[in-house]
């Protein structure tokens, strides 16, 4: 709560998300990274880089309504499942109730308060390049931890495989 607490008054003091939620939707077909992929194929990207690691980033700027409304059509039937960020969206529900309360009626484009948005990256659950790690999950110090009976107990609700990891760097310990 206290991530929380922090989260809702930093969006209080600046009136902005800073960090968008991450989601995942079901898009079997790819179909709305086909039509975006389609509406750009001729064009220049409006951001292009590369980082210091040698990976090249282009970015496309759609904004062209009919290529908009039909991302939308297809995005009306799908569900959200949030991998990472419930604290976050949860925070802005709050941020929402209490602009509310306070009577607090800013349009965006005429139509809605901003406050009823809040910012996500969508990534379809066939995405080949998906992969979410947990980034701050560790089970560490648990002196009556057994792990042959924790992988067992795994193995009840999640695809156990095993992968051979580089050695340990810095503080951290392969536990399993």
């Amino acid at each position: 709560s206290k991530h929380k607490a922090d989260r809702l008054e930093l969006m209080r003091a600046c009136r902005a998300n800073f960090s968008p939620v991450f989601s995942l939707y079901a898009d079997q077909e790819n179909r709305i990274i086909a039509s975006l992929k389609e509406s750009v194929k001729e064009a220049h990207p409006d951001i292009s880089f590369t980082d210091d690691s040698g990976e090249v980033h282009r970015i496309w700027v759609v904004s062209d309504p009919e290529v908009i409304g039909k991302a939308q059509h297809i995005m009306e039937e799908k569900r959200f499942f949030i991998a990472d960020g419930h604290h976050r969206y949860e925070t802005a529900l709050n941020y929402k109730k209490a602009r509310e309360a306070a009577g607090e009626n800013t349009a965006v484009c005429n139509t809605e308060p901003a406050y009823n948005y809040v910012t996500m990256t969508l990534v379809t659950l066939y995405d080949p390049g998906l992969v979410v790690l947990p980034t701050h999950r560790l089970i560490k110090d648990v002196k009556s931890l057994d792990k042959k009976h924790l992988v067992e107990q795994l193995k009840e609700n999640f695809v156990v495989e095993e992968y051979t990891l580089e050695p340990a760097r810095g503080n951290f310990r392969q536990l399993l």
